[in-house]
């Protein structure tokens, strides 16, 4: 695990911490604003924690992004209505019976949460129930039904406090969105009625004014912080720390919240609870080992060992991986790129020189002084093109002007492509935007000579001397991508349809045309025994970091092609889809080397590329 990863893993996992004790300190916070109601008390949270996580999403997301959703799809609105509904009557619950002193009752009911939310995924969802989660249920009902026997009535706090929020989370498993702004939308429906019964109840009387004292009531205004700080936390942590460890933080909250609810709010507490309560944790012990292994499974793991796919080789491929040498290249090999967003080449032959990929518009004039310093008065002979997107094409009107005589080689298809007005005009448009977001916008983008003079067919070798260039095509991100195979030295130029990899060690998948094509693409590259790798905008891979690659590519292709299928069957637009992609694909390390506007383009390509293969395959 690399350095970054380690400070990730702390941060997130300092955050989960602060999460669960600021939720487990919260009864002391609920029982001071006592003598006000509780259900005064829920009205006034709906209403400000409406109003807090709002503003939160209003400053990071903007209005356009909070209201579009509902633009495209009416139903949505129903849906967080009833969620609000739901977790406003989970909220209820809670506070009532913190300040009916049955703090240890909601300590129980939280306990048991994840054993129910594990219920209703097997009932409503048809999810495998293992072994261990069929141990750890059983004796969550055996805890149960031990304080059935000993207070001769149902622990219905408890119970009803674990059945809303497993309702919720049910709910919100189809719906995909950032905590925050889930939260603003689940409350927003509510803020209006919840006012409008607080201003009837003032006018009364019988509201939060005048009941308490006054630093109450100022207390009170505190609970839509005290509600948003804890989730955004939380939220914050679950994109940094995997789900197990997660999972085992949320029990911090409920543990304080028993130490309390027995030594602070001295809470009665005898035998046969502290029984029902090993009981319990006994089989949340279960629940957490079968959580483990079906994730180590899912990973293709077993204990200890290091399987063909998934997490741990992502792990592994992030420890071998040294951003700060991938650049660290053959003698044969010069990086001369310049500026962000596209990476340039000089593969040096012994007789012959070629460009890999031109780079951006942008740069280009910077791109060929630093090709100059190389080449010492050489002229290079050939450009071999990658694919014919902006970002690596865009340079290739500059080589043309400074090296006339120079030929350019790629896929017939991609010949085709340059040969459109369409295809150019988008070229340029986007080399515009391009130089606008890395801050020259005065720079024109020229569109002279673009285009292709020999095509390449699978396998033909063009010979640089001392060393042969073998092109393949390599078809999933688009169908005129090639790769690069260079003799006798065993590097593969893979190309994006095998995906494009951060610093960090995180592969995207790169699939704009066909997921399988990309598989098929994956399986050719894996066949030629590449002894090290050249992976599109990041650099070269040391040679025990190959085949960790490959797998791991193959793992985040599979993820984001399952997400994406996923909700299309659910129902989700394709503008819901990438807003969800990008929640999650969108990093700051993307940022740095992709404009928005060429990443949503990129995105709903694969969106339609995916829904496109699924509704021909059903039809």
């Amino acid at each position: 695990m690399g350095e970054l990863e380690i400070k990730e893993r702390k941060s997130g996992a300092m955050a989960a911490l602060w999460a669960g004790v600021i939720w487990g300190f919260l009864p002391i916070y609920w029982q001071m604003l006592i003598p006000i109601e509780s259900s005064v008390i829920i009205f006034y949270r709906i209403v400000l924690v409406g109003a807090v996580c709002f503003i939160l999403s209003l400053f990071k997301y903007g209005w356009k992004r909070i209201y579009t959703p509902f633009k495209e799809d009416k139903k949505l609105i129903l849906r967080y209505i009833i969620a609000g509904m739901i977790i406003t009557t989970n909220w209820s619950i809670y506070i009532w019976a913190v300040n009916a002193d049955q703090v240890i009752q909601t300590s129980v009911g939280y306990f048991i949460e994840p054993l129910m939310v594990c219920i209703f995924g097997v009932v409503f969802f048809k999810e495998r129930f293992t072994a261990f989660k069929g141990v750890a249920f059983s004796l969550a009902c055996l805890g149960v039904v031990v304080l059935i026997v000993h207070f001769g009535e149902l622990p219905f706090v408890a119970l009803s406090i674990a059945v809303t929020f497993a309702t919720y989370a049910a709910i919100k498993k189809h719906l995909n969105v950032e905590a925050v702004l889930s939260l603003t939308y689940e409350t927003v429906f509510l803020v209006l009625p919840a006012l409008c019964v607080i201003i009837y109840l003032e006018m009364k009387g019988a509201g939060a004014i005048g009941v308490g004292d006054g630093y109450q009531y100022q207390l009170l205004f505190l609970c839509g912080i005290f509600t948003a700080i804890p989730l955004g936390l939380f939220s914050m942590a679950a994109n940094k720390v995997p789900l197990i460890t997660l999972g085992i933080l949320e029990y911090i909250s409920p543990s304080i919240a028993l130490v309390l609810g027995i030594f602070y709010f001295d809470e009665p507490f005898d035998v046969v609870q502290f029984f029902a309560f090993v009981l319990v944790w006994i089989g949340l012990v279960f629940f957490t080992i079968g959580e483990v292994k079906e994730v180590k499974a899912a990973n293709g793991q077993s204990d200890g060992n290091i399987g063909s796919h998934g997490e741990r080789k992502e792990k592994r491929l992030s420890e071998v991986l040294d951003s700060s040498k991938r650049f660290e290249l053959p003698q044969y090999i010069k990086r001369v790129t310049a500026g962000h967003g596209g990476e340039t080449f000089l593969i040096l032959g012994e007789e012959k020189i070629a460009f890999y990929d031109c780079g951006m518009a942008y740069c280009g004039r910077e791109m060929i002084e630093n090709a100059k310093a190389v080449l010492k008065g050489r002229k290079p002979d050939y450009v071999l093109l990658s694919h014919t997107h902006y970002d690596h094409v865009g340079a290739l009107p500059y080589i043309r002007e400074q090296w006339p005589d120079i030929q350019v080689l790629g896929s017939g298809y991609g010949a085709y492509v340059l040969g459109r007005p369409g295809a150019l005009k988008t070229i340029e448009s986007l080399g515009k935007s391009a130089a606008e977001y890395y801050g020259f916008p005065e720079r024109k983008v020229s569109m002279d000579g673009m285009g292709i003079d020999r095509t390449l067919s699978e396998g033909e070798v063009v010979s640089l001397g001392g060393l042969d260039v073998v092109a393949y095509e390599g078809k999933g991100h688009t169908d005129c991508s090639l790769m690069y195979y260079i003799k006798p030295h065993g590097l593969l130029f893979t190309g994006e349809s095998t995906g494009v990899i951060e610093s960090d060690g995180w592969i995207h998948p790169s699939v704009l045309k066909s997921y399988d094509e990309s598989m098929e693409t994956l399986k050719k590259s894996r066949s030629l025994g590449a002894r090290q790798l050249m992976v599109p905008h990041y650099g070269i891979l040391p040679e025990e970091a190959t085949e960790l690659f490959f797998d791991s590519y193959e793992k985040q292709a599979k993820d984001e092609h399952d997400l994406i299928c996923s909700m299309y069957e659910k129902g989700y637009s394709q503008q819901e889809i990438l807003e969800t992609h990008k929640s999650k694909y969108w990093t700051d390390e993307r940022v740095k080397e992709q404009p928005i506007k060429a990443y949503e383009i990129n995105t709903m390509c694969t969106i339609k590329a995916y829904v496109g293969a699924m509704i021909g395959n059903n039809g």
